[in-house]
């Protein structure tokens, strides 16, 4: 797939005197994605060189921090650690998955800082759900506040908005923002026309 060597584009770009801000697979600005799976793929290379499994170790502990917190949520909510492990060996062998996982995609990351705001949601632990929700909006947009959402949404529907929750999208909302508005004022045509079309 050629996402493959879109963004392993813009993580060299980067590593090698790209902006943090100004996102660019080579000279051509790449506003297409938030920057959060590109810092961190230039800090793993930066770390370990540039080499196939570096670029995909992103992803790949992303999966594996997937089948932990499969197992955790659902020996929380059922008990069972049979079901804990069930959930998780599920997950890591569903194909699309392992073949997400393996990639340089962010959309395991994605799903699973998405998860993990659910998670952290249903253990009212809301600030912490806020913060991970924004990270995930950081890989991905609007995929990455899916599992935060659904929460908010859930809770509107039984009319019982907590005040912690509205603080978690608070917080979210300061760890998303300040790269937006960087994104817009350094370069707005391309902020507009990939960012937000």
């Amino acid at each position: 797939n050629d996402n493959d060597a879109l963004y392993a584009g813009v993580i060299r770009t980067l590593r090698h005197g790209g902006s943090l801000v100004d996102l660019r697979l080579g000279h051509v600005p790449f506003l297409d994605k938030p920057p959060l799976f590109f810092w961190l793929g230039a800090l793993v290379t930066g770390a370990l060189g540039e080499s196939e499994l570096a670029l995909r170790l992103v992803p790949i502990a992303a999966g594996a921090l997937g089948a932990v917190l499969a197992a955790r949520t659902t020996r929380r909510l059922c008990g069972s650690r049979a079901a804990a492990v069930f959930a998780a060996a599920a997950l890591v062998t569903a194909p699309n998955y392992y073949e997400y996982a393996r990639r340089v995609y962010m959309e395991v990351p994605n799903a699973v800082l998405g998860f993990w705001a659910f998670d952290l949601g249903l253990g009212e632990r809301w600030k912490r759900a806020g913060f991970v929700a924004g990270l995930a909006f950081m890989l991905k947009s609007i995929p990455g506040v899916l599992g935060f959402g659904a929460l908010a949404i859930a809770h509107l529907l039984r009319r019982r908005l907590p005040r912690v929750l509205v603080i978690g999208a608070g917080i979210a909302l300061v760890v998303l923002v300040p790269w937006h508005l960087l994104a817009w004022h350094g370069n707005p045509q391309a902020f507009i026309d990939f960012t937000l079309n």
